[in-house]
């Protein structure tokens, strides 16, 4: 039986409270990686033996075109653990779009009617939710279908490795200035001229090696007979504040009593190229073969 501790919703849920979710609000989690995701939910995929973690926080169709695509590719190529928003949530962009808070959900193993009725009022009349789940504090109120599986599976593998939670965004093809923009970004926390500053002080995403591994795998790729273009740290795309992850797991951490271990980077993927449909495939395979080696 649970002490009044222990079933505050503070505390970051099991992978066995996951499963038994609410039918409503339940993500779904997939037994084997060959099943195709489920539009407009969280998918969720667990290979406890894998220490990667693939996830795709704006995989809508207005915002981070494919990016959901990619990720399940991903899972699929890896066979490893993912969180793929499909589809489900959106980034608030229009006017009436209310604050996260006015989202929340106050217990989500049994969400309320209460709770639910807003949420599916917007998925009614904008096809999606709008809660940026790049946004942490606001994740965690009011998407925690996304927020503590991610959470769990992070402590999970915890256990037996250092894993590797890896964001995968897509960015435009060009700047709002014109110029076209990298083929990929890493992030990791820091501006590239920051670099070893940020590394001395702890204030990095993940690891340099892992970084540095990264970068490095990225730049040996081509496309199209030409090498591709790869920036780390690039201004806007640096993930100093999105997936402050040493923030997020130290705060799961002092939920838990648990020191938890987890580099996180966030992979910034042009469209042309890479994430149209047909290029999918490919794109995961290239980047398969990087991950593995991290």
């Amino acid at each position: 039986m649970r002490t009044n501790s222990e079933s505050n919703r503070e505390a970051i849920l099991s992978l066995e409270e996951i499963r038994a979710f609410h039918p409503a609000f339940r993500p779904h989690f997939l037994d084997s990686l060959d099943q195709n995701l489920q539009f407009g939910s969280i998918n969720v995929f667990v290979n406890e033996t894998c220490k990667l973690v693939v996830a795709a926080p704006h995989g809508f169709k207005k915002d981070d075109r494919n990016t959901e695509n990619l990720a399940h590719a991903l899972a699929c190529e890896l066979k490893a653990n993912a969180v793929i928003n499909d589809n489900k949530y959106r980034k608030p962009k229009r006017p009436d779009d209310p604050e996260a808070q006015a989202l929340s959900v106050s217990d989500p193993v049994t969400p309320s009617s209460d709770d639910l009725a807003m949420r599916q009022e917007f998925l009614r009349k904008t096809s999606a939710i709008p809660v940026d789940l790049n946004k942490w504090p606001d994740a965690k109120i009011a998407a925690p279908d996304f927020y503590h599986p991610l959470a769990a599976i992070s402590r999970t593998l915890c256990r037996n490795s250092t894993p590797l939670v890896i964001f995968i965004h897509g960015m435009a093809d060009q700047s709002l200035g014109g110029e076209r923009n990298p083929d990929f970004v890493v992030a990791a926390g820091y501006e590239y001229l920051r670099k070893e500053a940020a590394f001395r002080m702890g204030l990095t995403t993940a690891g340099k090696l892992v970084v540095d591994r990264m970068v490095s795998g990225l730049r040996g790729l081509e496309n199209n007979g030409r090498q591709v273009w790869v920036e780390e740290g690039l201004p806007g795309y640096a993930a100093a504040r999105p997936i402050r992850m040493p923030w997020l797991f130290k705060m799961l951490a002092g939920m838990t009593g648990e020191a938890l271990s987890v580099h996180a980077i966030q992979l910034e993927i042009r469209h042309k190229g890479f994430r149209e449909i047909e290029n999918i495939p490919a794109t995961a395979r290239k980047l398969g073969a990087i991950f593995r080696n991290l």
